[in-house]
């Protein structure tokens, strides 16, 4: 009969971490059994044991035992671990003797001393643009190894990964439930999505699916934040790195925004005003139209103004602005301006209304040359001069005749 030990693979990597065996014996198990285990091969290296020799004792009727040792390293250095790669030194545990089994086996974990983080994680984009129509959109997360020593993460006895992160959607404009599905979830690096890259470093991805809410809103692009983070449990050897390359164990945020799709346009006749021509002391009116009825409440701004080329004096009108409100279904706005009568033979002449600020940003369109002539037709008639002389005759001896000019 015997009693042989294997080691587990470690269940992170880190600057302190555990080394955990399973000891198992054949034959009779009936009786309890404690085995010495020496473990060896650190002196020297850049890493220490919390002890260097263990007992471990089989129960009656037990036929395993566990033991996990602590494993540190020396420096501010991370440690890692493979089963099968040649790396900074080799962990031994030896059993020793015990009456009536062969106890001969051994167990060996190589280590690697990591200067600096033993992975790191990344989002695949520095930014992120989602379509609200696009459905479920895929964000992919990377994790890669500090070195070509470092394995593809391990597997602990659930099943888990020691390596994974968090990603949280949040903050911004955007709002959960109404813009967003939300996003608070864990991925693991699974052995399987994990490849050797450039050197032969493991490079390991997994994937969290974003989905925007397709409302029939008109509405201007909204923003929110995507936060990588440490799955709890995880080693702290394991950093992030953010969309501007740093890289250290705390939370990274990545901008991301959600683009509208329901925004109509406003087209460039559809700006007008009517009458063309209105008689001074009148009132001109303006009628702003919109290419297809608001999806929602859209704002138009307006302003008066006298342009370099335009005849009119700000006499001639009562200058004003302010703010066209389309209701949801509506296609068309209306507003006045007041011109001013005078009594002055001047031609027709001209003035301007500019239309901007449109709100929410990018729901309606202005045209390229977004004004408006107003003309206002002058209704004074030209001046007529009318002479007359008083006394139209006079003698030629003298007198005084008065000429009037109206």
């Amino acid at each position: 009969q015997a009693i042989v030990i294997e080691a587990d693979w470690p269940k992170a990597t880190g600057k302190i971490d555990w080394v955990r065996y399973t000891l198992t014996r054949a034959g009779d198990t009936a009786q309890p059994v404690t085995v010495p285990v020496t473990f060896e091969g650190f002196a020297g290296n850049d890493w220490n044991l919390d002890i260097d020799s263990r007992e471990v004792t089989f129960g009656a009727g037990r036929a395993t035992a566990t033991q996990a040792i602590l494993l540190s390293s020396t420096g501010d250095n991370n440690i890692g671990f493979s089963l099968s790669a040649t790396q900074s030194g080799t962990l031994t545990a030896r059993l020793g003797a015990v009456t009536g089994y062969d106890t001969s086996d051994t167990a060996e974990v190589q280590v690697v001393v990591i200067d600096g983080p033993a992975w790191v994680v990344r989002l695949t984009e520095t930014a992120y643009t989602f379509t609200e129509d696009g459905g479920d959109q895929t964000i992919v997360l990377e994790a890669t190894a500090a070195s070509a020593d470092m394995p593809a993460p391990s597997l602990d006895a659930g099943n888990n990964s020691v390596l994974g992160a968090s990603v949280t959607a949040e903050g911004g404009t955007a709002r959960i439930v109404q813009d967003y599905a939300p996003l608070f979830t864990t991925r693991q690096f699974l052995p399987s999505g994990c490849s050797a890259g450039a050197g032969g470093v493991q490079v390991c991805q997994a994937e969290v699916t974003f989905t925007p809410v397709d409302d029939d809103l008109v509405e201007p692009d909204e923003t929110l934040t995507l936060e990588l983070a440490r799955l709890p449990g995880n080693s702290s050897a394991i950093h992030y790195q953010g969309p501007d390359g740093t890289v250290s164990p705390t939370i990274k945020v990545y901008p991301a925004t959600i683009t509208d799709d329901d925004g109509p346009a406003m087209q460039a006749a559809a700006v007008e005003f009517a009458p063309a021509l209105t008689p001074e002391g009148d009132a001109i009116t303006f009628t702003v139209t919109l290419a297809e009825g608001a999806t929602r409440q859209v704002t138009v701004d307006y302003a008066t103004s006298v342009a370099s080329d335009d005849t009119a004096a700000q006499t001639d009108f009562t200058a004003g602005s302010g703010t066209l409100t389309f209701a949801m279904g509506e296609t068309e706005q209306t507003f006045t301006v007041s011109t001013l009568e005078d009594r002055i033979h001047e031609g027709d002449e001209t003035f301007t209304v500019t239309f901007d600020g449109v709100s929410p940003a990018g729901a309606a369109t202005l045209p390229a040359d977004p004004t408006a002539t107003g003309t206002i037709i002058d209704d004074d008639a030209a001046p007529v001069l009318v002479l007359s002389v008083d006394p139209a005759s006079i003698a030629e001896a003298g007198g005084t005749s008065t000429v009037t000019v109206s």
